[in-house]
């Protein structure tokens, strides 16, 4: 209907000579009757054309959207998945770190503890000897 022009297909019906309006023997009909119904449907189907138009374009602008957030949705589950492998690794490098510190504190008490004993018992086994 766009391609007909402004006036389109209800202007070539009002201007037609083989309307009733145009017709000399039909002089008593209303003269815009029958076409003011037949501009009445066109309008009609006009606006639920453009309707449909809207919405198939809101649809489409939609449908970018989806796949938009999907592509973002599948980035984000790929980046999850590498910070959850990185994290064990992490966590296990701490866990590791940790139990050596923990080891190294417990030698080194150890050898303050044998450091200490050591003359202690050496000085305490010499006094126990000379009486």
């Amino acid at each position: 209907f766009d391609e007909e022009g402004p006036r389109g297909f209800l202007g070539f019906i009002h201007d037609h000579p083989s309307t009733p309006s145009h017709h000399p023997s039909n002089s008593t009909m209303p003269s815009n009757e029958p076409t003011n119904k037949v501009a009445e449907v066109q309008r009609q189907a006009d606006e639920v054309a453009n309707i449909m138009n809207q919405n198939i374009q809101k649809q489409l602008g939609n449908m970018e959207t989806a796949d938009s957030l999907q592509g973002k949705t599948d980035d984000l589950r790929v980046q999850a998945q590498t910070f959850q492998k990185q994290a064990k690794v992490v966590k296990r490098r701490m866990c590791i770190r940790n139990w050596k510190l923990t080891l190294i504190i417990i030698l080194v008490i150890l050898l303050i503890a044998a450091a200490i004993a050591i003359p202690v018992a050496i000085t305490a086994s010499n006094n126990a000897k000379k009486q």
